[in-house]
Parts: structure tokens; sequence; C-alpha cells
């Protein structure tokens, strides 16, 4: 079994490693500890933890949309759009569809240089 700590670059996590294999030594299964920020290898240790990210990030990305709409209009059209929803709320949190795909926006502005 594997166990990944994701890397959101907070911090020591290598304290949070060394607890966790301390703490799976005396357990019968082997446990592999590993710090990441490779979404194949938190998927791969955790499947159902991986979904469970995936699905708070889009409902945050859905949430952030709405309420920049009134800042900016047409860029929050094309984000809310590209996510399929079980419900459409105009001002409060939308329920993902869990499993549909995500519409490809590619880049919404321009690169400065």
């Amino acid at each position: 079994m594997n166990i990944a700590i994701i890397d959101y670059n907070s911090g020591n996590l290598a304290s949070l490693q060394n607890s966790l294999e301390s703490a799976v030594k005396n357990n019968k299964q082997a446990f592999e500890v590993k710090i990441t920020a490779v979404p194949e290898e938190v998927i791969k240790a955790d499947k159902k933890r991986a979904s469970a990210i995936l699905h708070c990030a889009i409902t945050s990305i859905d949430a952030c949309a709405t309420m920049f709409t009134p800042f900016m209009p047409t860029t929050s059209k094309i984000v809310s759009d590209a996510i399929q929803k079980e419900s459409q709320n105009s001002w409060g949190i939308n329920e993902i569809k869990k499993g549909a795909p995500l519409k490809n926006i590619g880049h919404l502005f321009k690169k400065f240089d």
C-alpha cells in the first residue's frame, strides 16, 4: 500500500514522512510513504482520495468563477461553462457532475513578455 504526502511547498514534510513510516512499521502490510507533487503518484497511492481532491479543486474553481463574475464576466463564463454541473446556482455553490470531462478552454489570458 502507498501513502502519498502531497507537497504544496508548505514546510517540514520530512518529519511527517518519518512519523508515518514509524507508525506503519509494525503493520503486517507493506507501506511506502512518499512525499510528492506528481499527480500520477497521488492517484497511484489512493485513487479515491485523489478523486476527492480533484472534486474539491474543481468545485473551488467553479465557486471562484461565480465570485469573479461581476469583475470578469467573460472569463468567468468561459471557466464556468467548462465544468459540467448537477445544479445551476447563480450565486451559490454548484454540485459538480462527478466523472464528467472538463471542456478544454486553453489559456484565458495572453502572456506578457
